[in-house]
């Protein structure tokens, strides 16, 4: 079979664009359900892909369904959590900045007018110094899961992912705060648990692709802040994780079963996109 210059099979590469095109009709009900197409683009953008390999008009959809600046999936929050019990096309806080970095992405990494709108929206979406849990007005009062005090971690890791796209000088006060509020929640795993966010067993298994909250996805973004490597928190993280490769290699130690013909979507062999990761993580912390 042949391979694309990213190590993508060529069958599946065309299988997953294809996939990812319905953003737009497929209702995101979980956000780590790893077969929506928010997260296949994920994937996708991640490794190398852009508008030049068939998502020109994909791309085209997500600026035209803007809404009040900012880029919109598709959601359906019931009646009985304040929503409307209907598919709307809004967003929430965690994966506003998901969408923004992959738009981002498959515009080449060009931050252009209309993108900006959206980082905007996004680091002013800060309260009491943190990123809760929020949503869209359209979506009725549905607020999110967990505590309305709480920070929530996934929107803050997204946050300060999206913001890697951006030059040095750039959200500088931002930047620091999501890489305070990450490294603080790692010190206070022991006495506190956001929910759905603890960081115990699940969080650190390898796990790919980073779609969610956990030790690889979460070192992955910081590892891109040379403030974030220098700290005890990353270094500890760090050194869990090489623990973790030297005993069980660069095999996926927890997978997605929408993604089992890949080298990451099964426990058994060593998979080159885990260790592509890993090597990256290697050589920013150095």
């Amino acid at each position: 079979m042949h391979h694309l210059k990213n190590n993508l099979p060529m069958k599946e590469y065309f299988e997953l664009i294809e996939r990812s095109k319905k953003l737009y009709q497929e209702e995101l009900k979980r956000h780590n359900d790893a077969s929506h197409p928010l997260n296949i683009l994920l994937f996708l953008v991640d490794n190398g892909i852009t508008k030049t390999n068939g998502l020109s008009d994909l791309y085209k959809a997500i600026i035209k369904n803007m809404h009040d600046d900012a880029f919109t999936i598709v959601l359906n929050i019931g009646e009985n959590y304040g929503g409307t019990g209907k598919p709307i096309k809004s967003w929430m806080s965690c994966d506003l900045p998901l969408l923004t970095y992959i738009t981002i992405k498959i515009n080449n990494n060009k931050i252009e007018e209309i993108h900006k709108k959206s980082i905007t929206k996004i680091v002013n979406l800060v309260d009491e110094g943190k990123w809760k849990c929020k949503s869209c007005t359209n979506l009725g009062n549905f607020r999110g899961p967990g505590r309305k005090s709480d920070e929530c971690p996934i929107t803050t890791l997204n946050v300060l992912k999206l913001l890697t796209l951006t030059t040095n000088n750039e959200y500088e006060m931002e930047k620091q705060n999501a890489i305070r509020i990450l490294l603080n929640l790692w010190n206070e795993r022991k006495i506190r648990k956001p929910y759905l966010f603890g960081m115990g067993t699940d969080f650190l298994k390898i796990k790919y692709p980073l779609i969610w909250y956990d030790i690889l996805n979460l070192l992955s973004v910081l590892s891109q802040y040379p403030e974030a490597i220098q700290t005890k928190e990353y270094k500890e993280m760090l050194n869990i994780l090489k623990e973790n490769v030297s005993k069980n290699g660069f095999k996926p130690q927890s997978v997605y079963q929408f993604w089992k013909n890949f080298d990451f979507g099964q426990k058994k062999i060593n998979s080159k996109y885990i260790e592509k990761v890993y090597q990256e993580i290697e050589l920013k912390s150095k």
